[in-house]
């Protein structure tokens, strides 16, 4: 009998025993989340893959390309998303304070844009600077045509910055016309002389210890200069019937597919009156067989120089004629050709000539050397703006001349945080827009414009794997892709 009652003790003190460990130490469990990882390298594996198949850059910023793509690579079961960073979108939205007829303008100066092979498309819409647009999904970077009193919506603007997108203004500004809204967003003061009337023959990049181009990447005007020297501004041609181009020397080349248009570069100025007017001046050229440029370098009406893409050429200064500009022609379209500009060329568009001094209209040929007189003043005076800071490689365009003081007379100002970007410009579009303006405009938008892409759909479960591409035709760009998969909610 005591045998078995110790036997019953035992056992209850080992059903004790082991109820206490189960309740003090949990069962051991293992979860090897095999699904999550399935995600992160079947992302890994899709993206490695486009890259070798030299497809990554075209799906980074085409969203149909990328739709296509995965739905051939994941499953039907799986919902994927991408994301881009530090490279220009492929489709930039601008919100303009401005009005519809400079809506259409800047639509047409931003068409047609194609930068290392791949399309960049640029939406405008009409906004208000007390409640900026988001226009559709949001916009990237603001221009205000024109000068407005931002003081009255320095919120408004904080809180757009503050989201990674930037602002660009457009103005001549002045003592009257510089509140203390737009001196912080622009960081601009008047400089140490506020006028100037020395004579000033054209405008150009700034100066730096590396001649009219940046030194180092660091540099605050590097992006900006970089777009204008590297993206081909799209020139559009007009069709015309099959026939012969003409050659100087009285040669004729024929061309079964023929088509013309002009490219726009500096500006011509003449006085007809009491007003001096300001048109941009053409270099007329055709294009043959959609392989060969033929150009008229000399305004004489026929074809002087051939160029093919990739090479090359030379456009000889419009006011003086013993000094040429550098260009490349970087591709051929049915209705257009992408031109490139290199370094140094040198900006006419931005000044006035002096009062009275009389040059022949177009067609009558260029004098060697024309006097310019202040920055976008008919009467030999510019109100000259400076960095707040003093920051003078903040400057990306400036006059040749300096003032008085020996200050430098800045036509594009650029300012730059580690959250957003602004610049401001002189008002270029007196007397007519060049195809190198609206170069230069183009590229102040892409450099402030937020860089930052995305569309994430709703999903209860996903990840992202990131890559670095880089692509070189026209540009060097080095990115960040982020490919998300995901299971939908």
């Amino acid at each position: 009998m005591h045998g078995q009652i110790s036997i019953i003790e035992a056992i209850t003190t080992i059903i004790i025993l082991f109820t206490s460990l189960s309740i003090f130490l949990p069962p051991f469990s293992y979860e090897s989340r095999w699904g999550d990882a399935m995600l992160l390298v079947r992302a890994r594996d899709v993206t490695t893959t486009a890259d070798r198949l030299g497809i990554l850059y075209s799906i980074s910023f085409n969203s149909t390309t990328f739709s296509n793509f995965l739905r051939k690579t994941v499953p039907a079961y799986i919902t994927y998303w991408s994301r881009t960073d530090n490279a220009i979108k492929g489709t930039v939205t601008i919100a303009c304070n401005c009005t519809d007829e400079q809506i259409e303008q800047l639509t047409n100066w931003t068409q047609g844009l194609m930068l290392n092979d791949r399309n960049i498309k640029v939406e405008v819409c009409k906004s208000y600077l007390g409640v900026i647009n988001p226009c559709y999904l949001g916009s990237d970077a603001l221009l205000i045509w024109g000068y407005q009193n931002l003081s009255l919506y320095l919120p408004a603007l904080r809180r757009y910055s503050a989201a990674g997108n930037g602002i660009v203004m457009t103005a001549d500004l002045n003592e009257t016309y510089l509140d203390a809204g737009t001196k912080e967003v622009f960081g601009l003061k008047m400089a140490t002389t506020p006028e100037t009337s020395r004579l000033s023959d054209y405008d150009r990049f700034r100066l730096t210890p590396c001649n009219q181009r940046p030194c180092n990447a660091s540099d605050v005007i590097y992006q900006a200069w970089k777009y204008f020297y590297h993206m081909p501004v799209p020139v559009f041609t007009q069709s015309l019937p099959p026939g012969n181009v003409q050659m100087d020397d009285g040669s004729l080349h024929y061309c079964s597919e023929l088509s013309n248009s002009s490219f726009k570069i500096q500006s011509y100025v003449y006085q007809e009156d009491d007003s001096i007017i300001e048109i941009p001046y053409a270099y007329e050229f055709w294009v043959c067989n959609l392989t060969t440029v033929y150009f008229d370098t000399d305004w004489n009406g026929t074809a002087d120089m051939i160029v093919q893409v990739g090479e090359r050429f030379n456009l000889p200064n419009l006011y003086n004629t013993s000094e040429n500009f550098t260009f490349l022609l970087s591709y051929i379209d049915a209705d257009k050709i992408g031109i490139s500009f290199k370094p140094d060329y040198k900006f006419y568009d931005f000044v006035k000539y002096k009062w009275g001094y009389e040059i022949d209209k177009p067609g009558k040929g260029p004098p060697e050397h024309a006097v310019a007189a202040g920055l976008k003043n008919n009467f030999a005076k510019y109100y000259v703006l400076a960095p707040d800071d003093n920051d003078y490689q903040r400057i990306l365009i400036q006059a040749e001349n300096f003032t008085e003081t020996n200050e430098p007379i800045p036509g594009v100002i650029l300012k730059a945080t580690p959250a957003y970007r602004t610049a401001w410009i002189s008002n270029f579009t007196k007397g007519g827009v060049g195809d190198d303006e609206r170069l230069l405009i183009t590229s102040l938008l892409f450099w402030a414009s937020n860089k930052k892409s995305t569309v994430i759909p709703y999903t209860a479960l996903g990840y992202e794997t990131s890559y670095i591409n880089v692509a070189n035709k026209d540009m060097f760009e080095v990115y960040l892709f982020d490919l998300g998969l995901g299971y939908p909610r």
